[in-house]
């Protein structure tokens, strides 16, 4: 089951790093893997988080804390069409990702889910979950790193995808 956590939040993570990329800034490039560790055919991202911004420049959007720490994300067809094909968002749409330092000392792990409307980053959504980017919310997560978000972690009832939590 611990194990089961660990990799849930490594994958919710990865959720956090592709909302926060521009959509215009994201073009598929051919099949495979890019230059920056995103295969847009399979819905997934495996690298470090400096080249999840498509930016190598020792940072993540500016931030160099944890640029260098590896980084993989899954996310789902319903998240594919609206982030990439200008498709509606729908609670089909969850990403999950997972940060692990470069030492494999510390891990975050993150489950991220579409809810719509809006609201205040970081404010509970009533069920055990955060609310992020407005329109989305963590309902997972879990690790043992010092910059675990929201503070730590969280467990959403229920944690899992592809239903309606509006």
């Amino acid at each position: 089951m611990k194990i089961k956590l660990i990799l849930l939040a490594i994958s919710l993570l990865a959720v956090l790093v592709v909302v926060a990329v521009p959509a215009e800034a994201i073009q598929p490039v051919g099949k495979g893997f890019d230059e920056f560790g995103y295969n847009y055919q399979a819905m997934i991202f495996v690298g470090v988080l400096d080249g999840a911004d498509r930016n190598w420049d020792g940072t993540y959007q500016g931030d160099p804390t944890q640029a260098d720490w590896h980084l993989t994300m899954k996310w789902s067809k319903g998240w594919d069409d609206a982030r990439f094909h200008n498709g509606a968002w729908t609670p089909d749409a969850w990403l999950v990702e997972t940060l692990v330092s470069p030492d494999g000392v510390y891990y975050e792990h993150y489950l991220i889910v579409w809810i719509g409307g809006s609201g205040a980053d970081g404010s509970p959504t009533g069920d055990g979950g955060v609310r992020i980017w407005g329109a989305f919310e963590i309902t997972l997560a879990v690790g043992n790193s010092p910059y675990l978000f929201p503070t730590g972690g969280c467990h959403a009832q229920p944690v899992g995808v592809g239903y309606d939590r509006v």
